[in-house]
């Protein structure tokens, strides 16, 4: 009767959303609850049952805080680099001139360029190769 291995992503999912303090007792009573329903309605319809366990399991309670910290970091750090740059074009103004203006002749050529070929892929489409 507990040869039969529970699904493994429902425990996944489990692990990944519980607190871990709660992991061992909770896994637990599901792997339990899940062995004896496979003895009870059979493997296939203890695996459904598992699933809506786990799922039924999200509740403010179990559910492990979210760390928000380093999206805050890098909105944060994106800032920073971006006043660096900022200072660094008010300083070399001559410089980042040549630099903005490469970027835009770079970015009009491959326009350019798409569109080219965008007409030239246009022609004798009525033809088969």
């Amino acid at each position: 009767m507990n040869a039969i291995p529970p699904p493994k992503w429902p425990l996944r999912l489990f692990k990944w959303f519980c607190k871990p303090a709660y992991h061992s007792d909770i896994e637990g009573d599901l792997v339990e609850l899940y062995h004896r329903r496979v003895a009870e309605l059979g493997r296939a319809k203890a695996g459904r049952r598992l699933y809506k366990d786990v799922l039924l399991l999200f509740r403010p309670g179990i559910i492990r805080p979210v760390r928000l910290a380093h999206l805050f970091n890098s909105n944060f750090m994106l800032r920073e680099n971006l006043m660096i740059a900022f200072r660094h074009m008010a300083k070399q103004k001559g410089y980042a001139a040549v630099k903005i203006g490469g970027f835009a002749m770079g970015v009009a050529a491959f326009l350019l360029i798409a569109l080219y070929i965008r007409d030239e892929l246009s022609y004798d489409r009525q033809y088969p190769d």
